[in-house]
């Protein structure tokens, strides 16, 4: 019985290890039954998607999808994982607010000791900030290409306007340019 006893507590602890170690985790992880339910969260999904553990309990993690990701992108990407075991790559997801996210998402296939599927697990990392630097270099990258063959203000001033409204996402602007010579705008 002390043998019994003994191997508990092991048990104990190395579940207590593997829940702090899952909360504890700086990036958001979900992990879903085979049906993907939500079976459990960790505070940093909590945190980065807006949503608490409760509400996502018994959901689908389509709870955090955005209109940018399409079907067939879905459709392909559980493909892989069936026959693979896994599957990693960008996507857009939504917080509980609307925001759009960029997120690098890995999805894994948990299995048991007899090598069955028996959960999925997935680890997002919230790369937005990334993705937003790289429209801004390229919105650099693409005024300087086109400016080198605009020969007049007049020419530049379309490629600035269209540029600048890409990254800042808005579909109408006014921009004046003052002519340093004469002062006009």
């Amino acid at each position: 019985q002390t043998a019994t006893a003994a191997q508990n507590a092991r048990l104990y602890e190395e579940a207590r290890l593997y829940k702090d170690a899952f909360n504890s985790a700086v990036e958001p992880v979900t992990i879903t039954d085979l049906q993907t339910r939500i079976l459990d969260v960790n505070p940093a999904f909590e945190r980065v998607t807006g949503f608490s553990r409760e509400e996502v309990i018994g959901q689908k993690p389509g709870i955090i999808k955005s209109q940018h990701t399409t079907l067939d992108f879905y459709r392909a990407m559980w493909e892989q994982i069936l026959s693979q075991g896994y599957w990693s790559g960008e996507l857009v997801n939504q917080r509980k607010q609307g925001e759009e996210w960029h997120s690098q998402l890995t999805i894994s296939t948990v299995r048991d000791e007899r090598g069955r599927p028996v959960a999925y697990v997935g680890v997002n990392r919230d790369i937005t900030e990334r993705k937003r630097h790289e429209r801004e270099r390229e919105a650099i990258l693409t005024i300087a290409a086109s400016l080198r063959t605009a020969t007049t203000r007049k020419e530049m001033l379309p490629i600035i306007l269209d540029q600048a409204m890409d990254l800042l996402q808005v579909e109408a602007a006014v921009l004046a340019m003052r002519d340093p010579v004469t002062g006009e705008t």
